[in-house]
């Protein structure tokens, strides 16, 4: 239940997703690395607005939310735990999709993969395991992993960022 709110607030920043590939790419080929630049901050400063701005909305109304999905007390009591924890990833994810975007608008997609690979396959069986069972956390250890990860996922994403834009300065196309 609580999985299926997260993936509703997150519709928006997908849309952003592909227009921020687009704007990337077509201001890369024209070779405008300004416009490339700006396109960067604008789509980050939106997404992590619009997440954030979704992360206290659901927060707020977790408890509501849930009661949409499922009348069972245990369930949105764990949903409501997990969801209070997780909103602290919200921003996070926004990083990490519209970095995604734009490095694959600089035409550079292996590096996002490899973050994806790393968020979603190699570090979560030891980030789960450790905050649950070496631990001792539980449920609360693994709701606790999701905003962990993914801000680790955003620091990644950011460094690459940083590293692939070009600078304004430069000629057109994207810094080794």
């Amino acid at each position: 239940m609580a999985l299926r709110i997260e993936q509703l607030v997150l519709l928006p920043t997908l849309g952003l997703n592909a227009a921020t590939v687009a704007l990337v790419g077509r201001n890369l080929g024209a070779g405008k690395p300004d416009r490339v630049v700006e396109s960067v901050r604008v789509a980050l400063a939106i997404g992590v607005g619009l997440m954030s701005a979704g992360a206290l909305l659901v927060y707020l109304a977790r408890s509501p939310l849930l009661a949409v999905f499922t009348d069972d007390p245990a369930v949105r009591e764990l949903g409501a735990l997990y969801l209070g924890i997780v909103v602290l990833a919200f921003p996070a994810y926004a990083v990490v999709i519209l970095g995604a975007g734009v490095l694959q608008g600089l035409r550079r997609p292996l590096p996002a993969l490899l973050v994806g690979i790393g968020r979603h396959i190699v570090v979560p069986p030891l980030v789960f395991w450790s905050l649950d069972v070496a631990l001792g956390l539980g449920f609360s250890g693994v709701a606790l992993a999701v905003p962990l990860i993914s801000w680790a996922g955003a620091l990644a994403t950011g460094g690459l960022i940083r590293r692939y834009l070009p600078r304004p300065e430069a000629s057109p196309g994207v810094r080794s």
